[in-house]
């Protein structure tokens, strides 16, 4: 070449640079490896190359710039993409005009093309993403079945792994949302947070679960905050619960196709599944209720023995509280009030 400072160690380096006239210009490349760089240079000079491994970057580069290929096949369709940086066998290897990403491990964002700006880190991270971009992937698996989805943070052993489409996405720890697939507009924190959402007829979206097993079975679930060791765990596959808050140590637990509760407290509510707007504030507040609505119950164990009661008030430490089924319509404010009221109503 009439280029500068280029080095090239193994059999067909660098090869084909006399392609065309301009190529012969590029400068400050390194190639090493059996037919690094050499599978033909097209049109435009590429410069500031280092490729390392037998097969990097020996697709038919024009004008690729700043790129950095270190792996077995790394970075081999690369054309005119610049400034990736690519490490572990077939790591990017299917990049061509792509720009900007940064792909470390083995098969990291093997199957992207055109798209920029991703970061995939750990095996197998983004593998199979074509058509996404601006997603963050690190971790054993993260976002292995990325397909199109864009804007993801992805955090973690097979965090995210199932995702396709999904937009705008975080999820950090070992399997959170690992069966989300279209959902947009989540965050899951924690091991096993949100591990089962998407997985039956509807997306999970707008979710905010934070905490080891925090909505870990809500596979429907929409706009409901969790926050807490097992907050809105849930059992099995196919609950749908919407529009909850619940803070503290297993508060909701149960839920299952609840809506609209507010749960603030360790075990707050841990017995409610279908039951729907009631407000409980306090260690065990609520904490036997089920299918019960419309219940306030603010204060230590304040009616902590209802179940399926409705439109009840109990305000102060151990109010209504050993009102059982049956009894509604009853407001008690203070402490120990109404404590002796079982079945009483209005």
């Amino acid at each position: 070449t009439t280029g500068s400072r280029n080095m090239a160690i193994g059999y067909g380096a660098m090869n084909d640079t006399d392609g065309h006239a301009d190529t012969l210009a590029s400068n400050d490349n390194v190639f090493i490896g059996y037919d690094s760089g050499g599978g033909g240079w097209q049109t435009n000079d590429s410069n500031n190359n280092v490729a390392i491994g037998n097969y990097t970057m020996d697709g038919l580069l024009n004008a690729a710039d700043n790129n950095v290929a270190v792996g077995y096949g790394c970075g081999g369709g690369l054309t005119t993409g610049s400034n990736n940086v690519l490490m572990g066998r077939n790591a990017g290897a299917t990049l061509t005009t792509s720009a900007g990403n940064v792909a470390i491990g083995y098969y990291a964002l093997a199957s992207e093309d055109t798209n920029s700006s991703n970061v995939a880190v750990g095996y197998r991270a983004l593998k199979d993403q074509d058509g996404g971009e601006r997603n963050v992937a690190i971790g054993y698996d993260a976002g292995t079945a990325m397909s199109t989805g864009d804007n993801n943070v992805l955090i973690g052993f097979s965090a995210g792994d199932a995702i396709d489409a999904g937009r705008y996405n975080t999820l950090i720890g070992s399997d959170a949302g690992s069966a989300l697939t279209d959902g947009d507009h989540n965050v899951m924190i924690g091991h096993n947070a949100g591990a089962t959402s998407d997985t039956a007829t509807a997306s999970a979206e707008y979710n905010v679960y934070v905490g080891s097993s925090a909505g870990r079975y809500l596979d429907d679930g929409l706009q409901n905050v969790a926050i807490g060791y097992e907050a809105m765990k849930s059992t099995g596959n196919t609950q749908n619960a919407q529009y909850n808050t619940a803070v503290g140590y297993q508060a909701l637990f149960s839920i299952t196709d609840g809506d609209s509760n507010v749960a603030v407290g360790t075990a707050s509510g841990d017995a409610i599944d279908t039951g729907y707007q009631n407000v409980l504030m306090g260690r065990y507040a609520g904490s036997a209720i089920t299918g019960g609505a419309n219940n306030t119950c603010i204060g230590y164990a304040a009616g902590d023995s209802m179940t399926d009661n409705t439109n009840n008030v109990a305000i102060g430490s151990n109010a209504l509280g050993v009102c059982e089924s049956g009894g509604i319509n009853n407001t008690a404010v203070g402490t120990n009030a109404g404590v002796a009221l079982t079945t009483g109503d209005y």
